[in-house]
């Protein structure tokens, strides 16, 4: 999908099926700033609106396979009907997925 055709989708907090699957299968990328690793991230167009999203984890929290990181879509875009106190500034949807390890 692509961004220009998604441009205008509401704020949905009611999960998408395979919004979660589709975050999952970004491969984990190294985290760099200055040359030094931060953790990881994986980016990717948020499969419900299109825009650009970024999951990030912390290298501090060293994972096992079976744990979990919460991933939100935080595009920055406006969609209508997002509460004016949602702190992330997405569409709405979000999922546990697999965290880096």
């Amino acid at each position: 999908m692509s961004s220009a055709a998604n441009t205008g989708k509401p704020y949905r907090p009611d999960p998408v099926p395979g919004w979660g699957d589709a975050v999952a299968s970004w491969p984990w990328q190294p985290w760099l700033e200055h040359d030094v690793q931060l953790g990881w991230r994986k980016a990717g167009g948020c499969p419900y609106c299109g825009h650009t999203m970024t999951v990030y984890q912390t290298r501090q929290r060293y994972a096992s396979p079976d744990e979990w990181k919460h991933a939100r879509c935080n595009c920055g875009h406006a969609h209508e009907g997002r509460p004016a106190d949602e702190p992330v500034k997405g569409c709405g949807q979000q999922a546990d997925i697999r965290a880096a390890s």
